[in-house]
């Protein structure tokens, strides 16, 4: 299992040395349902907690994107699973909305119609099988991404999973709240002191987030984003909305 993750070779290409790669590939899906793997990075990090080796003093938030073989978008979902899927799809998608003069029913073949927004059953179970899969369709074809947080020394402390085509921005909240450091006693860490990251996590949600739990912030502002802030409040001295809250109180100045 080391050998193919490491190389990113197919299963069928592990060495005969290491046995069969069909009873690798088995005992590595069965240990992935079942959380093994999980469990042994949470392992692994708490180990080094305790040795004080893990450093929370700032910790970094980025992507990056795995490509999947186009056979992957077919896996195999269990009828309850997959029904659910759909209905979740389908409520997240909503209603379609039709533009002026076009028809809100479309008919299909046979002559029956369908009401505006819910696709054909071929197409909505594959789109439940890629979400199933977390894979999606960018400029890669299909690729999955996965978004990491790692401390100071680039170790890495959680992770999500998301279809390709997913913006980074939304996920830096729910990867900051994976992390979870135990240490040698006490209630385990989940407060870092600083997060950084491109300019892509600099988000209206992501600074409110960083600002309510007091998390210092090492990410570049978008030039658009610091002009609506100038914009917003009329202020000319460019400062951010936090600065200027924190100084209302103080004396204003003659100039």
């Amino acid at each position: 299992m080391i050998w193919t993750f490491r190389s990113g070779a197919q299963w069928r290409e592990v060495p005969e040395e290491f046995g069969n790669w069909s009873t690798v590939y088995d005992q590595s899906r069965k240990w992935r349902d079942t959380g093994v793997f999980q469990a042994l990075m949470e392992a692994v990090i708490a180990e080094a907690a305790r040795r004080d080796q893990v450093d929370l003093s700032l910790v970094s938030v980025d992507s990056t994107t795995a490509r999947a073989h186009h056979d992957a978008a077919g896996m195999r979902v269990d009828a309850k699973m997959l029904s659910a899927l759909e209905k979740a799809l389908v409520e997240e998608r909503g209603p379609r909305q039709g533009t002026k003069g076009s028809r809100s029913r479309r008919t299909w073949r046979c002559g029956r119609s369908r009401p505006p927004g819910r696709a054909p059953t071929p197409v909505r179970r594959r789109r439940a099988r890629l979400k199933a899969a977390a894979l999606g369709r960018s400029r890669g074809g299909l690729t999955s991404k996965v978004h990491v947080a790692a401390d100071r020394r680039c170790r890495p402390l959680a992770f999500t999973l998301t279809p390709g085509q997913a913006a980074d921005s939304p996920q830096c909240v729910p990867v900051l709240a994976k992390v979870r450091v135990r240490g040698r006693a006490g209630r385990p860490r989940t407060c870092p002191d600083a997060v950084a990251g491109d300019k892509a996590y600099s988000s209206r949600a992501n600074r409110a987030h960083r600002r309510e739990r007091g998390i210092k912030a090492v990410i570049p502002e978008k030039k658009d984003q610091a002009a609506n802030q100038k914009r917003g409040d009329g202020a000319a001295d460019g400062r951010s909305p936090t600065m200027r809250t924190c100084t209302r109180t103080a004396t204003p100045s003659n100039a």
